[in-house]
């Protein structure tokens, strides 16, 4: 672990001992070549870079968003998710994402002014056009033909595992696992036993069918759409009312702790 580079984690004396030992060994080395002028200089183009990618996205964005203006001495408003305040950058199960220089650029590139957080709360449970509740998502596999069934259900978890499935969705979560380990560089390592997997719920050793965090089910419309396209309407629709001075629709507006008392239908669907 410490030999090939990692990170320490570890809460045990010994092993910080045995740590800061073999970084002793090459530390001078180490700054040496970390404080060389083209470390820096290398350090400083890739932060250009970054901030060149960002901003051309952008650019391109308010491009396209301007195309849409009818009248002359309109301009673009962006309505961004007020999550943006304390989302981390990385999260489990989310792809790395640099939050808050992403908002600054969008913020320098549509002007400050035009460019302000929108309370987003249940814009991903409710859907924008119906304004009824979603559902989630879930995947079951049919081990006869190898393929994955997308399901939906009214419940807050996904649902417990059929025992005659549990095996093979272990063995599926323990293969991605090691390929997401093997992605990483890391080595894999085959375990005794597969017991005691869960994906959802609070019960210990309670094991749910792994959810689809990215779709959402809308009962009325009997279809599948993309979570965060979904929030992002709404997020737009709600801004557009307030900038016509009008409410907050009553479906967006459940505070928190009355979020447990919204209940769907209760029968799972496949």
């Amino acid at each position: 672990m410490m030999a090939g580079g990692g990170a320490l984690r570890t809460s045990r004396s010994v092993d910080v001992r045995r740590y800061m030992f073999w970084y002793s060994r090459f530390s001078g080395q180490w700054w040496e070549v970390a404080l060389r002028r083209c470390e820096s200089r290398s350090t400083m183009q890739r932060y250009i870079a970054k901030k060149k990618v960002m901003a051309t996205f952008w650019s391109e964005v308010r491009k396209d968003a301007e195309k849409l203006l009818r009248h002359k001495g309109q301009h673009v408003e962006v309505a961004y998710g007020s999550a943006v305040q304390h989302m981390k950058a990385t999260g489990r199960g989310e792809t790395a994402t640099p939050v808050g220089e992403t908002y600054r650029s969008c913020q320098l590139v549509f002007g400050k002014v035009n460019v302000s957080p929108e309370w987003e709360h249940l814009t991903t449970q409710v859907a924008w056009e119906t304004k009824e509740r979603k559902e989630i998502v879930y995947k079951r596999y049919d081990s006869a033909k190898g393929t994955e069934i997308l399901c939906h259900t009214s419940r807050k978890c996904a649902p417990e595992v059929a025992p005659d499935e549990r095996y093979l969705l272990q063995r599926l979560r323990q293969s991605v696992i090691e390929k997401n380990k093997r992605r990483r560089g890391g080595s894999t390592g085959a375990p005794d036993r597969l017991e005691g997997w869960k994906t959802g719920g609070k019960e210990e050793g309670c094991s749910r069918y792994p959810e689809c965090r990215g779709l959402r089910f809308c009962p009325k419309r009997r279809m599948y759409y993309d979570r965060d396209e979904g929030s992002a309407r709404a997020i737009a629709g709600l801004r557009c009312l307030r900038l016509q001075g009008l409410g907050r629709p009553s479906c967006f507006s459940h505070r928190p702790h009355q979020e447990s008392q919204v209940v769907g239908r209760g029968a799972d669907e496949k």
